[in-house]
């Protein structure tokens, strides 16, 4: 119950601070941005097996290998996708649901990709707090983030509309993704090296930040952008190909 408010409480304040038609350009944006999360969703469904095998301190090296691989992995597709997506948000938006849906819906995004990017690294430490066998962890967590959160998606949605929504849904997820972090590594007992991957994680996503900060700043130049991103994808491709492939 609480995460379903988790993940929608934001799109019934927008409502009632605005508009049913505000709530429309603002799904759009979040049913878009959501599709990212498919691929690692379904991941999850092989992975709870996997971890529930590995819960042995036997196994425990097998563990945090597999946690480690699953989240480098995904840290290796989000940068370039995260990065092709802020580039072709705006037009694709257009095409797909028309200019109101594009003018309206671009920004909030762009704020929901960065929740979201986080929201899809979580599901390594939630698969592996599932199966430890503690969804009580889980249920006081989502809990315990229900009120601030509300009180949060209030206060920036009345500020600042559609984008104020979007800021909240997204940081709730950085702070949800963060604390179940701490939270496998506690209960779990499943562990990241970050001073292995934090590095290179950072220096990839800087790789793509001029394609994001010129889709975003001058939205017009897409041929520039488009240009520019060929060359940080190319440059991502050797980076990963010598430094984070083993």
């Amino acid at each position: 119950i609480a995460g379903v408010v988790l993940m929608n409480g934001e799109k019934i304040i927008l409502t009632n601070s605005t508009s049913p038609k505000t709530l429309a350009f603002y799904w759009i944006s979040f049913t878009l941005a959501s599709m990212l999360t498919m691929f690692s969703s379904s991941v999850v469904q092989s992975l709870l097996p996997a971890f529930s095998q590995l819960q042995t301190v036997e196994k425990e090296g097998h563990l945090n290998s597999l946690y480690s691989t699953g989240i480098r992995l995904n840290l290796i597709w989000l940068a370039p996708v995260i990065g092709f997506l802020f580039l072709v948000a705006g037009p694709f938006l257009m095409v797909w649901a028309g200019d109101k849906y594009s003018i309206e819906g671009t920004i909030p995004f762009f704020i929901l990709l960065a929740g979201i990017a986080f929201n899809i690294l979580a599901y390594m430490p939630y698969s592996s707090i599932m199966a430890a066998g503690r969804t009580d962890v889980l249920a006081k967590l989502f809990w315990s983030e229900l009120v601030p959160y509300l009180v949060l998606a209030v206060l920036l949605t009345q500020a600042f509309g559609i984008v104020g929504a979007a800021m909240a849904w997204s940081i709730r997820a950085v702070v949800d993704s963060v604390l179940q972090f701490m939270l496998a590594r506690r209960v779990a007992k499943v562990k990241l090296d970050f001073g292995d991957i934090g590095p290179k994680a950072i220096f990839a996503l800087a790789i793509f930040g001029p394609t994001i900060i010129l889709s975003i700043a001058l939205p017009e130049q897409k041929l520039v952008a488009a240009i520019l991103f060929i060359v940080s994808l190319t440059v991502y491709a050797m980076f990963c190909w010598r430094k984070v492939f083993s």
